[in-house]
């Protein structure tokens, strides 16, 4: 009977440490903490943009996108005008470019969900939604150094 116990014990306590996913932080509590310092390139691959999220929320992220593929452009967040974050929880990311009651607004959210980056744009003009795209991003391990920037 005891070694049914200790056996009942052993299966539960394996249970139990194999619940998470190890490539999921556990200490993180927001998604610029989970994913401060990673890089995510855009797949399939043929856009050429590659993400770099900071742990800061006044410049969250930096981008590096190219257009020829022989080099890239590089800009902060800050560099868009006027994002809002509206969330920052442990798997989302949302904020809201233009302005408050402005003509032009977006809302975009990147959300982590299995080793995954979801990335959605929403514009509006007026209140009105009139446009939605959706990106996929997949974790790299490319040394953003390395790539050439353009002049």
């Amino acid at each position: 009977m005891k070694k049914i116990g200790i056996i009942i014990l052993l299966v539960m306590a394996t249970l139990v440490s194999c619940s998470k996913d190890d490539d999921e932080n556990n200490s993180c509590q927001t998604f610029l903490a989970c994913q401060d310092e990673t890089v995510w390139e855009d797949v399939p691959g043929y856009i050429g943009d590659f993400l770099k999220f900071q742990n800061n929320l006044n410049n969250p992220w930096v981008t590096y996108y190219t257009y020829e593929g022989e080099c890239y452009y590089f800009y902060n967040s800050i560099d868009v005008n006027n994002i809002t974050i509206i969330e920052n929880s442990k798997n989302i990311l949302k904020y809201r470019t233009g302005y408050e009651g402005g003509q032009y607004r977006g809302i975009h959210t990147f959300t982590y969900s299995n080793g995954k980056i979801i990335f959605k744009d929403e514009f509006y003009e007026n209140d009105i939604l009139t446009d939605v795209s959706i990106y996929t991003f997949e974790k790299s391990d490319l040394n953003l150094s390395s790539l050439t920037i353009c002049d």
